[in-house]
């Protein structure tokens, strides 16, 4: 048995209440005890530590703020609260050392660097970073939009994600310090709105999503030089012409598939991961529900969990041989914008 987490929005004629936490059993692939752990306003993003004693979670509002709570199996304790150190935060990331964690403000363009002490709970921002520029989208980049930070697996670098201004900065972290500096950057294509990125297994390359585009950025992203393009897919059929923004990027737990929510299309599109990092379009698969913004490919990972952000529900997919999906149940869920499932016992979060 697994145990989950899942964020929620709140406000704005959201119906959610906060983090929800539920029991998934991979033999019958069926979610258990789906209910209410914590009531918070928006939390937008969680984020687990490695050591699996600690959960983060960023709470989306005008002055945006990080809650850290002591894990206790299925249960939150509160810890403490932190300023997020500005607007609207939604994505958070842990240094491998569970020292740092580092919250995106997507609103105020910004980026806060937080120390975490032995006992789990945020001390003030030592460093806040402000972006700066814009891109072609009217409506969507009028200005700078901090949308995730992503370590290296060696956690020496950090990777930004600007929306919108199409960059991928690239950060050395200087942990003696808590510091990041500026050393280089990714461009992507003009209006193509990076918004998450995750490393491939050996550390050497990273896919990038890009949300206004529709598109996976494979990038060359080790070496002192720039991160280079290697490759671009869309995210969407061939044909689809209707507004699509693509939002959460995973792999399978053996590499060996990669996997992008499409909310408008409301698919997951599918992808086989080559020998070398390359990837090839398998297939679309409808999510189940409206807005599949998040997504977890459970700890077995014969699993895949959707929460749905605009139809208030939560689908369950297996995994074949080949990484497409197939449906297998579906539940009542308010809002879901995002998921975590794990193996508490194995120490293997997804």
């Amino acid at each position: 048995m697994f145990t989950g987490f899942i964020g929620t929005y709140t406000q704005e004629g959201a119906k959610g209440q906060g983090i929800y936490s539920f029991a998934f059993d991979p033999l019958t692939a069926s979610v258990h005890d789906l209910k209410l752990a914590f009531h918070a306003i928006n939390p937008s993003y969680l984020v687990v530590s490695p050591s699996k004693r600690f959960l983060f979670a960023a709470l989306e509002s005008e002055n945006g703020s990080v809650c850290a709570f002591a894990l206790h199996k299925g249960s939150l304790e509160l810890l403490n609260t932190q300023s997020s150190r500005g607007n609207a935060p939604c994505h958070l990331a842990l240094s491998p050392d569970e020292r740092f964690l580092i919250v995106s403000n997507y609103g105020s363009a910004t980026i806060a660097l937080l120390p975490i002490a032995e006992d789990g709970s945020l001390s003030q921002a030592v460093q806040t970073i402000s972006l700066s520029g814009c891109g072609p989208h009217k409506m969507r980049q009028e200005s700078a939009h901090a949308h995730s930070c992503t370590f290296s697996p060696d956690g020496n670098f950090v990777f930004a994600c600007d929306l919108g201004s199409d960059r991928v900065i690239v950060y050395r972290f200087e942990r003696s310090l808590g510091r990041l500096i500026p050393t280089t950057q990714y461009s992507s294509q003009a209006g193509a709105g990076p918004r998450h990125m995750i490393f491939s297994p050996d550390g050497t390359n990273a896919y990038v999503a890009n949300e206004l585009a529709s598109t996976v950025d494979l990038i060359a992203a080790q070496g002192p030089g720039a991160p280079s393009l290697r490759q671009r897919l869309s995210t969407v059929p061939k044909g689809f012409s209707a507004d699509n923004t693509a939002a959460a990027i995973k792999l399978s737990v053996d590499g060996k598939y990669l996997y992008v929510s499409n909310r408008g299309h409301d698919s997951i599109a599918v992808y086989a991961v080559q020998s070398d990092a390359t990837l090839d379009f398998i297939a679309a698969t409808l999510a189940g529900g409206k807005t599949p913004r998040d997504f977890a490919v459970d700890p077995s990972g014969a699993f895949l969990l959707v929460c749905h952000q605009d139809s208030d529900t939560m689908a369950v997919f297996s995994r074949d041989e080949y990484g497409l999906l197939h449906h297998r149940a579906t539940y009542s869920l308010p809002s879901g914008v995002c998921i975590l499932c794990a193996d508490l016992e194995a120490n293997n979060w997804c």
